[in-house]
């Protein structure tokens, strides 16, 4: 089961978002770094639409679906050894269900490694929680970590390369949040 335009580009990282249902995982994100640095976020909620968001080693990141760029570029810092701070790639809804009604099945042997969702954590919030992804250089806070209005659900560090992938769940509060 190809991942749309990943097969053309071989990851040196590769990780799998994936919501464990029962005795089944479905994979619902996809997160790959490319030899060249270029991180890409897979959203395969709606494959044909081959929704991406992409942060290039020349620092230009992007949301793309459709064949075409959803906002402007944006320009920021290269990802590479000297990476400093984080920088978040994009925030997706996630809820219960979602795992299941995406419906693909995540074949664990094909990552580096994964991040993986209880669908009853899921199933705890009616309304859903956010799901973001950011880079961070090694030893920095995420910034949902650190933002008052954030209840952290659950986080996932990638540290293969600098900068780090991070990957956090969360619930965001209208108001702040003892931590």
């Amino acid at each position: 089961m190809g991942d749309l335009w990943f097969e053309a580009k071989k990851c040196t990282e590769d990780f799998a978002i994936a919501v464990r249902d029962s005795d089944t995982l479905f994979q619902i994100f996809r997160i790959c770094r490319s030899p060249k640095g270029d991180v890409y976020w897979n959203l395969l909620a709606q494959p044909d639409f081959k929704a991406h968001y992409s942060y290039h080693a020349s620092g230009h990141s992007f949301l793309k679906t459709l064949g075409r760029r959803m906002f402007p570029t944006k320009e920021r810092q290269p990802p590479t050894a000297k990476f400093k701070g984080t920088e978040m790639l994009l925030t997706s809804a996630i809820r219960a269900g979602d795992g299941r009604a995406i419906n693909r099945p995540c074949e664990i042997s094909q990552f580096t490694d994964i991040m993986e969702i209880p669908e009853y954590v899921l199933a705890a919030e009616p309304f859903g929680y956010q799901f973001s992804v950011e880079l961070a250089e090694p030893g920095a806070d995420s910034f949902y970590s650190t933002w008052p209005h954030a209840e952290i659900i659950q986080e996932r560090r990638f540290e293969g390369q600098v900068p780090h992938i991070v990957c956090t769940l969360y619930k965001a509060h209208p108001e702040p949040v003892n931590k």
